[in-house]
């Protein structure tokens, strides 16, 4: 019996996924030289026509890359949601659970991809945001909401707090490795990632628990 018109492979959306995680890998692996629509397909082990019948552009393939790690991220967001402790305590395990993240490589390169394809992209920028960045500072905001609700930390506005801490994390990491820092400008990441939590905690923490910085 024919397959009525419009109605897609029943393997279609299995297909699909399998191809942009062979695209994914060469992305990653190759963000600095922005790989071509023909090197994906051939990543994947398919021909142009294959990967244009399934993602489209290059764009609609990078909105599918960044749509599918946000799926596969958001494990690591439900923990990044949740205090682990009093405040002190849940800012030294956020920073080094965001740390491991981005030591194991995984975090660097997605966010190298993100930065790569995405700066001065109208296109491609907003959906990195969308699917990446926002979601994570979003993450962090709802942990710092928590601790202001239970009066561990001054009441700020927790968008701009979230991003306060990100951002020296990611620019750290990408100091170090991506941008070759490790070998011309060596910085001990360990020490500045006490330094950071620790200074978090002193401006953020209540002045009742502002002790805690010092613990």
């Amino acid at each position: 019996m024919a397959r009525p018109s419009g109605k897609r492979n029943s393997d279609y959306l299995d297909r699909r996924k399998e191809l942009l995680e062979d695209a994914i890998g060469r992305l990653l692996a190759e963000c600095q030289n922005r790989p071509s629509l023909r090197s994906l397909a051939d990543a994947a082990g398919v021909s142009l026509p294959t990967i244009v019948h399934y993602f489209g552009s290059r764009g609609q393939l990078l909105e599918s890359v960044f749509k599918l790690l946000e799926e596969g991220g958001r494990p690591y967001l439900d923990r990044v949601r949740e205090p682990t402790g009093v405040f002190s305590t849940s800012i030294r395990d956020l920073v080094c659970f965001i740390a491991d993240g981005f030591r194991s490589g995984a975090l660097v390169d997605i966010h190298s991809l993100g930065l790569m394809e995405g700066i001065r992209n109208d296109k491609v920028g907003p959906l990195y945001l969308k699917h990446v960045l926002e979601p994570t500072i979003e993450a962090i905001g709802i942990r710092l909401q928590k601790h202001i609700d239970r009066g561990e930390m001054r009441s700020v506005e927790v968008r701009y707090a979230a991003n306060a801490l990100l951002s020296p994390i990611l620019v750290a990491f990408l100091h170090q490795t991506d941008l070759s820092g490790k070998n011309s400008f060596p910085v001990d990441v360990d020490a500045f990632l006490r330094s950071h939590a620790t200074g978090f905690i002193r401006g953020y923490a209540k002045s009742k628990n502002k002790k805690n910085a010092e613990s």
